[in-house]
């Protein structure tokens, strides 16, 4: 397996729409690739599947099955047997679940399991990207540990600079014990056309080591492929949407390749 990216932020920051649609361009292009939804809202799911499609989930691999009674059976699968298939060939999904938000609740030696099981995946995938909740628990520490790459989003909110503090933070520190994650990189995501971008840069520069030069803006087509559930190069391909996350993800391989963000030229906004 080539990167384990993990997409993360605090804040509505697009982190599900980026996972979904980075993950359906790289299987597009041809790579093997597995989206892993471990955001209990399934957000990132819903660009593939409606709730209804749902048989399997991440929370059954990690948490357990479900017995009749609401509780926990024990009996769980291994991350590759609730590998659902896409319209997007190529492209594999873990899909989210609810139930997955118990994952809080377990002992914190569990963290190590969502590493584990990707690890025994990496010769069947060429890569593979991680939706996280916005917030900063066994969760997102799960994900971090398990991935090998970074990706926030932000916006031009005005907590922004207030919830990188607290991600990067959590990050450096599981830096420390997990070395081979790799330094940080920021994509400017969502933002209103006219935003004045110079001032989001500043704001971030001093959390972040590196900036993509892509900015996602909003756009109707971004905004309704997830109620069609197909991600945007499906939707509605060819149009400006799409095109963005074609060169959002030729930065991303480009950094990946590079098995570093550092080199990442921030843009002059």
């Amino acid at each position: 397996m080539k990167a384990v990216i993990t997409i993360a932020s605090l804040s509505r920051a697009g982190k599900s729409t980026i996972a979904a649609c980075l993950a359906a361009e790289f299987a597009l292009r041809g790579h093997n690739t597995l989206l892993v939804d471990c955001d209990p809202r399934a957000d990132a799911t819903a660009h593939f599947m409606p709730p209804e499609k749902i048989h399997s989930s991440l929370a059954d691999a990690l948490i357990g099955l479900p017995d009749r009674a609401g509780g926990i059976t024990g009996e769980t699968f291994p991350l590759g047997g609730v590998v659902s298939p896409t319209v997007v060939e190529r492209l594999g999904i873990v899909p989210g679940h609810i139930r997955f938000a118990r994952f809080e609740r377990v002992a914190p030696t569990a963290i190590l399991r969502l590493k584990a099981e990707v690890e025994d995946l990496a010769d069947s995938f060429d890569y593979a990207l991680i939706d996280t909740p916005p917030s900063l628990g066994l969760i997102l520490s799960a994900c971090l540990i398990a991935s090998s790459h970074v990706l926030v989003p932000v916006t031009g909110s005005h907590d922004t600079p207030v919830g990188l503090d607290c991600l990067t933070e959590m990050i450096e520190e599981v830096h420390r014990s997990h070395p081979r994650l790799e330094a940080l990189a920021l994509a400017v995501d969502l933002v209103e056309p006219g935003t004045h971008l110079r001032t989001l840069r500043r704001q971030t520069e001093r959390q972040l080591r590196a900036m993509f030069k892509t900015v996602i803006t909003r756009r109707d087509e971004i905004a309704a492929c997830r109620a069609s559930h197909l991600p945007v190069q499906l939707y509605a391909p060819g149009s400006a949407g799409a095109a963005l996350f074609a060169r959002l993800a030729d930065e991303v391989m480009c950094a990946v390749n590079q098995s570093s963000l550092v080199p990442v030229l921030r843009s002059e906004l």
